[in-house]
């Protein structure tokens, strides 16, 4: 038996077991991030640069390994923020206009530090004239950042990805690699809140499982899609992220409410 509160119908009681649900998956990711991989190492170094076991001269590495889980850190804390606005429905955006091109060459600009530690061949193909759209930039950014991270850590040999973009019929932005690949029942799921693609292989990746799924909403968002082109295993998967064509230059900040845009010119 249990407590039935007034005014709380059937659908409220699931709404709740739902979100519970998901509140346990999220607490069993953190833990593994945050619990052994992130926190664990940054409080271990910490403690022997304060006790003196850590040398100054010896700190140069331990310094790199505290920024990467610092970094590692930021990233979660940006997905969940990310994710509850999504989830509350508004999320600030300033939609200018932009070149698809500068977006693409800015992201790998971005992972080519962590594509040469891991001697990534990574190659992009990208078309002689501009590709406009009217987007908020850090949010496709983020969508695209993204796939190209998940191109390099989803392999268990050296990995290999391409980027590609495609002004017709639609600006068309295609991330393919040849990774571990996704499993025919996870195709539609790896969209969803905290669900993550663990290859026995590969061993625990840090994350929460929310890239993808914030990626398709701010796609769809843009009047957009994301979808999972092609994948199968062992051989590597195929992402295609697709926008609506610049209408013109246009530069306003919009709110967007339950996905809806409020817009003020």
């Amino acid at each position: 038996e249990g407590v039935i509160y007034p005014g709380f119908t059937l659908e409220h009681y699931a709404a709740f077991l739902t979100d519970s649900f998901y509140l346990e998956i999220l607490l069993h990711t953190l833990e593994l991030a945050l619990g052994v991989g992130l926190l664990s190492v940054v409080i271990g170094y910490l403690s022997m640069l304060q006790d003196g076991t850590l040398k100054p001269e010896q700190a140069s590495r331990p310094l790199e390994i505290l920024m990467s889980k610092a970094k590692e850190l930021n990233k979660i804390v940006n997905d969940l923020l990310m994710a509850a606005r999504i989830e509350g429905g508004t999320v600030p955006t300033e939609v200018v206009t932009l070149d698809l091109r500068e977006v693409i060459a800015d992201a790998l600009t971005r992972a080519e530090p962590r594509a040469i530690l891991l001697k990534a061949d990574v190659s992009s193909d990208l078309p002689s004239e501009p590709v406009f759209i009217d987007a908020d930039r850090e949010q496709i950014s983020r969508v695209i950042d993204n796939l190209v991270n998940n191109a390099l850590t989803y392999s268990t040999a050296q990995p290999w990805v391409r980027v590609a973009l495609y002004g017709e019929p639609e600006p068309t932005v295609v991330v393919e690699d040849r990774g571990v690949g996704i499993p025919p029942q996870m195709r539609e799921r790896v969209f969803e809140r905290f669900v993550r693609v663990d290859d026995p292989s590969m061993g625990p990746q840090p994350g929460t499982g929310l890239g993808l799924y914030i990626g398709r909403e701010l796609a769809e968002r843009h009047g957009g899609s994301l979808t999972l082109d092609w994948t199968e295993a062992g051989k590597g998967s195929r992402f295609m992220l697709r926008l609506p064509g610049s209408v013109g230059t246009i530069r306003r900040d919009i709110q967007l409410v339950s996905g809806r845009a409020a817009a003020s010119r």
